[in-house]
């Protein structure tokens, strides 16, 4: 967390609770602007405050669930979401989502909410294992997932197509 470091301030991650309903959806609308690596538009994110409540409090309500928030300073930062399977018969696993704020990118900031993921994983008791879905051309966060002991499983042709290109998705996952 050399960025952190240097500039003094404190990254805290902790579960994202009801309260910041609005200030998430400003986020959400603010990073699906910031890049298309993001599965969806800035359009297509219409969550009303309410709406917003109720996904975070599903979150905080379900044992193989789990939404994080990162602060700098007080400011939201990034955000993941881990959402296991429904099922008994998968509930163990599930797939995970993590964005960080364009002027924070490459500061650590993403690492340490997968870091914070693997550890709720390992003493949450359910879950065995995460999976993640990744735009091909998002080299910086192939190498991330890497380098945090996720393996590529497989490749989905097709899956997005932004800006009049069809871009496949490198399917990754690691074991708890």
């Amino acid at each position: 967390m050399n960025y952190i470091k240097k500039c003094r301030k404190k990254l805290k991650i902790r579960e994202t609770v009801e309260d910041e309903s609005i200030e998430v959806i400003k986020y959400m609308k603010t990073i699906l602007r910031e890049t298309d690596y993001l599965s969806m538009n800035p359009e297509e994110f219409a969550y009303s405050e309410e709406e917003e409540r109720c996904a975070i409090r599903r979150y905080l309500e379900t044992s193989n669930k789990l939404m994080l928030s990162a602060r700098l300073d007080g400011q939201l930062v990034g955000m993941l979401t881990f959402d296991g399977g429904s099922r008994k018969r998968t509930m163990h696993t599930g797939v995970m989502g993590v964005s960080v704020s364009k002027t924070y990118w490459g500061k650590n900031i993403a690492t340490s909410l997968l870091e914070y993921l693997f550890e709720w994983s390992k003493h949450n008791g359910v879950i065995k294992k995460i999976n993640l879905s990744v735009r091909e051309d998002n080299k910086r966060a192939i190498e991330l997932y890497k380098r945090l002991g996720f393996e590529v499983e497989g490749k989905e042709s097709m899956k997005q197509f932004t800006g009049g290109v069809y871009y496949d998705s490198v399917l990754m996952g690691r074991k708890i």
